[in-house]
């Protein structure tokens, strides 16, 4: 089966499992005052955006904090917005697909070493011959008036040519749209010869569209939410900034909001109900998800969250970021998720692997469900 064919069929499977909920993390750009120079800086940031795709968090909150750090033989500023912006265009550029960086990211000197960070791979950084329903673009001029057009119905998706947007308005050059193409099949006219050289036949049906071998009906601009909305696509993260710990966790939008620290409760006893029940039972995950919705904690809304926060502390932990050794009031848990740990201590870019990881089958359990996949469960 082509692996463009097996994608199309998982997206169809998949249309009943689209996610409403969504998950946050706020953690701050004093992290980087933990790399001693710019390229360190990059690739942190690499390991940074890298945990973020792996457990699909869809918005990173960075927040400035009081810090103090000596970067390449200078004392730094004591407040960490440098690091904040900093931190935040490398997130960005990662989670852009890369064949939109070069519209979108002009060349500057905090990009110089971008050629360190590690690929996403995620489902909305396509390879050019993926057949996806969806596509990252960015509106270009259109063919016929050149770079004179401000505005324009033509969007490059990382194929040979733009591809034409049904829109009543044409769109402002230069802006990032989600692109969904309905009815996107594999070209029975395509011929794929040996070595580089292809042949391609248009289609003469008046109501497709093709570029190299998939065809369309139609191609609409759609938000940005929809693939994980509708099909339970993972689409990259937002990035924004926050002036502190508490504008971030007040404009978060979260009706739950999650702590971590190594003063904090255990994470499973926090959130299982027993910790000893599930380090005794690894083999039996399942079961014991099942079984906590009768331990549900009473600060997980009924029917489940809508939007999770998790937020981790920076080189000296959330009390710092605070200011105070009582943050644990913030937040509706604060939990420690390594209690029992061999080294002085975890580094932020390790605690967002260590923590996600260990409430990835929890998230997944508490996040609402949508209407149509509780018609689904009791049906099935």
């Amino acid at each position: 089966m082509h692996q463009e064919t097996a994608l199309a069929s998982n997206c169809t499977k998949s249309e009943q499992k689209g996610r409403s909920w969504t998950l946050a993390v706020a953690l701050p750009g004093s992290v980087l005052a933990n790399a001693q120079t710019p390229a360190l800086q990059t690739y942190l940031a690499g390991q940074i955006a890298r945990a973020l795709a792996i457990f699909e968090v869809d918005e990173v909150i960075i927040f400035a904090e009081r810090v103090r750090a000596t970067i390449a033989g200078t004392v730094s500023s004591p407040s960490s917005t440098a690091f904040d912006t900093h931190l935040a265009r490398l997130l960005q550029y990662a989670e852009c697909p890369q064949y939109l960086r070069q519209a979108l990211f002009p060349h500057t000197p905090e990009l110089q070493y971008v050629g360190l960070l590690n690929p996403l791979d995620t489902p909305h950084h396509p390879r050019r011959h993926e057949g996806t329903p969806y596509r990252e673009g960015v509106v270009v001029p259109a063919p016929d008036t050149g770079a004179t057009s401000d505005r324009s119905r033509y969007v490059h998706v990382g194929w040979d040519a733009p591809v034409a947007v049904d829109t009543d308005m044409p769109l402002p050059v230069g802006q990032r749209v989600t692109v969904r193409f309905e009815k996107l099949e594999r070209s029975g006219h395509y011929v794929a010869e040996q070595g580089s050289n292809r042949k391609r036949k248009r289609d003469s049906h008046p109501s497709l569209h093709m570029q190299g071998c998939w065809t369309w009906t139609r191609a609409v601009m759609v938000a940005r939410d929809e693939p994980r909305e509708r099909l339970g696509l993972y689409w990259g993260y937002k990035v924004r900034l926050a002036a502190n710990l508490v504008q971030a966790l007040s404009t978060s939008g979260a009706d739950v909001k999650i702590g971590t620290s190594e003063r904090g409760t255990d994470l499973f006893a926090t959130l299982w109900g027993s910790s000893a029940e599930r380090a005794t039972d690894s083999t039996a995950a399942e079961t014991e998800i099942d079984g906590a919705s009768a331990r549900r904690a009473s600060f997980i809304p009924p029917g489940g969250f809508r939007k999770l926060l998790v937020a981790f502390g920076g080189i000296h932990g959330l009390e710092a970021s605070y200011g105070s050794p009582d943050v644990a009031k913030l937040f509706d848990a604060y939990v420690n998720a390594c209690p029992h740990q061999g080294s002085r201590t975890i580094r932020t870019e390790e605690a967002l692997l260590v923590v996600l990881s260990a409430m990835h089958p929890w998230i997944r359990h508490y996040g609402r469900k949508s209407a149509e996949q509780i018609r689904a469960s009791c049906r099935a």
